[in-house]
């Protein structure tokens, strides 16, 4: 019986493995979801709503960690990084709203 177990188990891994490997590319492009999500919706909220910084990162408010936010002011730029990746976003005028820099 144990070596059943043992044996589903490492299949099972083996599996897990090979498949994590054969879309690590998609995985990649997942890890830039967050950071673009939350620096285009802060600039919108920030810019064009005109909303203070505690009201936006509380609507904003995610499971997953955001590990550094700026605002730029002068140049009305919002630069979020998280989970390995930074991404930015520019107010362009109140029609258009925001657009990711990068």
């Amino acid at each position: 019986m144990k070596r059943i177990i043992l044996w589903s188990l490492a299949t099972t891994l083996i599996f897990i493995v090979a498949y994590v490997l054969l879309n690590l590319s998609e995985f990649k492009r997942f890890a830039q979801v967050l950071p673009t999500y939350y620096a285009k919706e802060s600039c919108t909220c920030l810019f064009v709503h005109k909303e203070s910084e505690e009201s936006c990162h509380e609507r904003l408010k995610q499971w997953l960690p955001i590990k550094s936010f700026h605002k730029d002011l002068q140049n009305r730029l919002t630069e979020v990084e998280a989970l390995g990746s930074t991404r930015r976003a520019q107010f362009i005028n109140q029609h258009i709203g925001c657009k990711i820099t990068n």
